[in-house]
């Protein structure tokens, strides 16, 4: 069987998610350590994390100030001021930039000026996913290095910067004997093609376990309930009890239902598969643990992910609205899933395109014994779009008319199916 690897955020393992986004690249600005003596070398640390199937031409600008406050000039070693490095597709690699303060002994804050730039055109063409993404398995670099890069101070993320940075040292007021031979700038490969391949090898021989994993028969819609609550509140976004059921079953469905019935995305294809695949590489342990609880914690985002486009597919046939083309629906998809993950701002429709949708379209598909009579399912959404409406702002009149054509629509079906309405 093929597998298609999940490009790992190997970034956000080492920076815990601290990054910029920059078009095909996101980066991280740090330094190390950030109190020195004179003749003690410091280190700013970039690492770049290539987004797309394309060689990605950055530029690098340092700058340090000429004087002090108090007036007094800085004599600092900096052995590129100006660095320009290819990226190659889907690489993620680290630059080390030394700085050596050699002269005046003072005890004080210096600041420097980080600038990233971009000096090609790359095409477009997505390798890993801009939100989120199983951490690495393997890395080209020792334990012990990718130790150092994670105690490294990184800067906070931040897209009002312009990608103009600035990252500050202390200089203490003593003097170290000068080092014999002064650091140099480098530049190393944190994970690239070779990682790929081997990452690939490694999660293909886990996918008969985790084939047994995610066709248990354990049921997942209240798991998926509770979480879906949680992360939607914790982000602003609190949701009505009908809401949340909605969306749960749409997510029930992506993991229970969708592997037999939708042939054009079989399981092997869906991102929460192939993620499991790589967890457990890492962690075999996981496999013990029930399906349910996996895809509301280590696979939430990944099922998030495998609705929303699923989502878009089956509920446009039946909606009078345009949901865009396979390009729109992945940027939308990846602006939800910054989002979810705490970098972009809410949006309402967030809850009900395609998810909430999504749910009223596989209502009779995603029914189990204990969620009790579909009606109540479909009652529940009426008194939250009712409700939005009471708080002021609503559903958008374009998705609110959407909303009711599917509801009519599976008022008609259960109606016909037989389920007794309350």
């Amino acid at each position: 069987m093929a597998f298609q690897l999940v490009y790992p955020d190997v970034l956000g393992s080492i920076t815990s998610d601290k990054r910029f986004r920059f078009g095909p690249i996101q980066y991280a600005v740090g330094i190390f350590p950030r109190q020195v003596f004179v003749n003690q070398p410091t280190e700013i640390v970039v690492l770049v994390q290539n987004l797309v199937r394309d060689n990605v031409q950055i530029r690098l600008d340092i700058e340090l100030p000429t004087r002090l406050p108090d007036g007094q000039m800085l004599n600092a070693r900096l052995p590129k001021s100006e660095i320009n490095e290819l990226i190659p597709p889907g690489a993620v690699c680290v630059m080390h930039v030394p700085i050596t303060v050699v002269a005046p002994v003072v005890d004080i804050n210096i600041p420097i000026r980080v600038t990233m730039r971009i000096t090609n055109q790359p095409k477009n063409q997505p390798i890993r996913p801009e939100q989120g993404g199983p951490p690495p398995s393997v890395l080209a670099i020792s334990p012990f290095k990718a130790q150092v890069l994670k105690d490294v101070a990184y800067l906070p993320s931040d897209e009002r910067t312009n990608h103009r940075h600035q990252v500050v040292f202390h200089l203490s007021p003593q003097k170290m004997p000068p080092v014999a031979t002064p650091p140099q700038y480098q530049y190393e490969v944190l994970w690239s093609e070779v990682q790929a391949e081997r990452e690939t090898e490694m999660a293909r021989q886990h996918l008969d376990l985790a084939q047994r994993v995610a066709t248990s028969k354990d049921l997942t819609w209240e798991a998926l309930g509770r979480a879906t609550e949680e992360r939607f509140a914790s982000y602003g976004m609190p949701l009505h009890p009908g809401e949340v059921q909605m969306i749960a079953r749409a997510l029930a469905y992506v993991v229970e239902k969708a592997p037999e019935r939708e042939r054009s995305l079989p399981l092997q294809n869906m991102r929460w598969f192939r993620t499991l695949c790589q967890l457990l590489v890492q962690d075999k342990s996981l496999a013990e643990k029930p399906r349910s609880e996996l895809v509301a914690n280590e696979l939430y985002d990944a099922v998030i992910y495998d609705a929303i486009l699923m989502g878009f597919r089956l509920v446009q046939p039946r909606a009078r609205l345009n949901l865009g083309h396979f390009g729109e629906r992945s940027v939308y998809a990846d602006r939800m899933m910054a989002w979810l993950q705490g970098s972009a701002k809410p949006d309402l429709s967030y809850i009900y395109v395609p998810l909430v949708m999504m749910g009223i379209v596989v209502i009779r598909q995603v029914q189990h014994r204990d969620m009790g009579n579909p009606w109540r399912a479909v009652k529940q959404i009426q008194e939250a779009l009712r409700g939005r409406e009471r708080l002021g702002g609503g559903v958008p009149v374009i998705i609110f008319d959407a909303m009711q054509d599917l509801l009519k629509q599976t008022e008609e079906e259960l109606q016909r199916t037989g389920y007794p309405r309350i």
